[in-house]
This record gives structure tokens, C-alpha cells and sequence, in this order.
């Protein structure tokens, strides 16, 4: 292995976790990158933000 390309969490602590990873495998002679996830959104935070339709009975 040559590379590595890290999944960060968005986030103080996923950043600062995933620059932690990078630093480490730097120092072993690695090439690491890092790329932050894109926002998720699950039903709660769909439905908060208005975007699912309620279901009338």
C-alpha cells in the first residue's frame, strides 16, 4: 500500500481524528489525503427541515 485516502466525519473531533490518521501514516512513508463525508440526512432531519410530506389519515 501506497496510499490511503481517509473518510473523515464531519466535525471538530472527525476532522481533527482523520488529520491525527494522516499525520501517522505520513510518518510511515504513506501518502494520505483526507475527504470530509457529505451531509446525510436521515428522516428526523428531513422531517425538521420540512422536506418530507405528513401523512394524513
Amino acid at each position: 500500500m501506497r496510499e490511503v485516502l481517509i473518510a473523515a466525519d464531519r466535525g471538530t473531533d472527525g476532522e481533527a481524528s482523520a488529520e491525527q490518521l494522516r499525520a501517522g501514516l505520513a510518518a510511515a512513508g504513506l501518502k494520505a489525503r483526507g475527504a470530509a463525508a457529505r451531509r446525510v440526512w436521515g428522516l428526523n432531519e428531513a422531517e425538521a427541515a420540512g422536506l418530507l410530506d405528513p401523512v394524513r389519515a
